[in-house]
C-alpha cells in the first residue's frame, strides 16, 4: 500500500511508483481518498469511440480497482483504472481517465511475480 499526496495525479503517479519499484504487473486492489478533479471515460461505441466528462471536486473515491501491466512492443507501464467518485448529490463510474489527489488517496497494489503477468497490447475493437 501506498499514498499519492495532494495535487498529484492519479494514474501517473500509480505509473511512476510502479516503475521505481520495479513492479511489471499487478492488482490495483482498491484506491481511496479524495479527489479535486476526476475525468471518467464512457464507451459511446465500437471500435474503441470513447468520450470524456470532467468532474470538479471535491470528489469522495467510493469505489477503484484495476490492474498493471506492460505494453506488449515498448514494455511501458499501463495503469488501467475504473471508479466510483461521489459528491454530495451524487455518484458516477466508469472508465477513470485522470484524477488530482484532493486530501490523500491511499492505494492498495498487489504485485504479481514470477511467471504471472499482465501484457497490454492495442485491441482494435476495445
Amino acid at each position: 500500500m501506498f499514498r499519492i499526496p495532494p495535487g498529484e495525479e492519479v494514474v501517473s503517479h500509480i505509473s511512476r511508483y510502479c516503475r521505481e519499484n520495479a513492479i511489471k504487473s499487478g492488482l490495483v486492489l482498491g484506491i481511496i481518498g479524495s479527489l479535486s478533479h476526476a475525468e471518467i471515460a464512457y464507451l459511446r461505441s465500437l471500435p474503441g469511440d470513447y468520450f470524456k466528462v470532467a468532474y470538479e471536486g471535491p470528489l469522495e473515491i467510493v469505489c477503484a480497482m484495476g490492474n498493471v501491466g506492460t505494453e506488449k512492443d515498448t514494455e511501458e507501464c499501463i495503469v488501467h483504472i475504473h471508479a466510483v467518485v461521489s459528491n454530495s448529490n451524487t455518484a458516477v463510474g466508469g472508465h477513470f481517465a485522470t484524477g488530482t489527489v484532493f486530501a490523500t488517496a491511499g492505494v492498495s497494489l498487489l504485485e504479481f511475480e514470477g511467471e504471472c503477468e499482465i501484457v497490454r497490447e492495442l485491441d482494435p475493437t476495445t
